[in-house]
């Protein structure tokens, strides 16, 4: 699949998106209460595809070294996205101040984002 570069006014490319989703990732694992969970660690993401439907759009890949092997994820965009080049890369990414918008299924290796069900964190420490 090839991707163009996002379009001239938006804030964040899709590189930088993917690496500041990494980082960001990591803080809110490290910050997790459970121990099995806070030991776990994001390594990067490769999107593999999207697929738009009439409440938005998934964004399904794979993401690395949690722990030390190959997940899937799933990004929920509350907006359809038809095209990558279509995307608002700035406006997915989740606050650092907020929480609750990333799930982990250690069964199925399936780490969820959902960054419009986020809610302010009370407990900002990692």
């Amino acid at each position: 699949m090839v991707r163009r570069a996002a379009p001239y006014n938006s804030k964040m490319t899709e590189q930088q998106f993917w690496e500041k989703l990494e980082m960001r990732v990591r803080r809110e694992l490290a910050g997790l209460k459970d121990n099995q969970l806070c030991r776990l660690t994001c390594d990067g993401f490769s999107a593999g595809t999207f697929f738009p439907h009439e409440d938005g759009t998934r964004i399904v890949g794979q993401v690395w070294s949690l722990p030390e092997e190959e997940w899937d994820f799933e990004l929920i965009v509350r907006r359809r996205i038809e095209a990558w080049e279509d995307a608002r890369w700035d406006e997915l990414l989740p606050a650092d101040d907020v929480t609750g918008w990333m799930s982990v299924d250690l069964e199925r290796k399936v780490l969820k984002m959902d960054p419009a069900v986020a809610y302010p964190d009370t407990d900002p420490s990692p």
